[in-house]
């Protein structure tokens, strides 16, 4: 007698997780969520000045700015990325997903690059709770946009098939 598999919700909520456009849009609400909560919240920890010994092309950050600059602007990006990526949601086009994520990794960088090179030991000396968040955000974006490329890669190079009769 055969017995009905049934799902647990947790493979349930897997299951619903397995796409790549599907684990963009958690990554991308997710950190939204956290640059709200980094720009509302920030009495509650002291204010921490980041250094930059230049000015970038966009003069979005001057020599010292507060951290509250660096997630508003994060925050920007992130939500035009998820209106991209919302807005084409339906259509289910994976190369728009595949560059609007591409797009968003390499501008973010941009971002992160600016305060973090000369200033990533005074903001891990403090212990900016938000700041160490959206670093681990920012990696999680990092490994799912990279499993994405390293899946298409390894299905375009497939293993020749070997007849051996």
């Amino acid at each position: 007698m055969k017995t009905k598999k049934t799902f647990s919700q947790l493979d349930y909520y897997w299951m619903l997780m397995d796409q790549f456009k599907d684990q963009l849009t958690v990554i991308l609400v997710l950190n939204l969520l956290l640059f709200f909560v980094a720009n509302h919240w920030s009495y509650l920890v002291s204010e921490v000045y980041l250094y930059v010994s230049h000015k970038d092309i966009f003069n979005v950050f001057r020599e010292q700015f507060v951290l509250n600059t660096f997630f508003e602007t994060l925050a920007y990006t992130y939500l035009g990325a998820l209106f991209v990526h919302l807005g084409t949601y339906k259509l289910n086009k994976m190369w728009i997903f595949r560059f609007n994520a591409l797009s968003l990794v390499i501008v973010s960088t941009y971002f992160w690059t600016i305060p973090s090179v000369q200033s990533i030991g005074l903001i891990l000396e403090k212990l900016h709770p938000f700041f160490i968040a959206a670093m681990i955000g920012q990696f999680m974006l990092y490994l799912i946009v990279a499993n994405e490329f390293f899946r298409v890669i390894k299905n375009k190079i497939k293993q020749p098939k070997i007849n051996h009769s």
